[in-house]
């Protein structure tokens, strides 16, 4: 019968940790060389940082006026919008559950 020797703990250890470690290394460093040529290479947009005020300026969407021409009945208690030329004597409001008399025209 054949005896199987038992691996120096220095080679076990390298087995099991050391070799693992660097091949995920080495395919992390190939995959990133991979991605960044397939996307324009280091300097394109993608790499890139942007600073607060340029992303204020150029990237972040600029709020829209509000159209304050569109008729409607605000809700005096919670904020609720009824969009419409005239509110309802029975209306209740949905959010809050007051009525009619709590609303004030837009």
């Amino acid at each position: 019968s054949e005896i199987i020797e038992e691996m120096s703990p220095l080679l076990s250890f390298f087995v099991s940790w050391i070799a693992p470690m660097l091949i995920i290394i080495l395919l992390g460093q190939l995959l990133t060389r991979k991605l960044m040529k397939s996307a324009g290479g280091a300097n394109s947009m993608m790499f890139n940082s942007v600073t607060y005020a340029y992303y204020f300026d150029h990237i972040k969407p600029k709020p829209q006026p509000k159209d304050e021409t569109k008729p409607g009945w605000i809700c005096k208690i919670c904020g609720y919008v009824y969009e419409g030329e005239e509110l309802p004597a029975d209306f209740i409001c949905p959010l809050c559950k007051h009525g009619a008399e709590d609303f004030e025209r837009t």
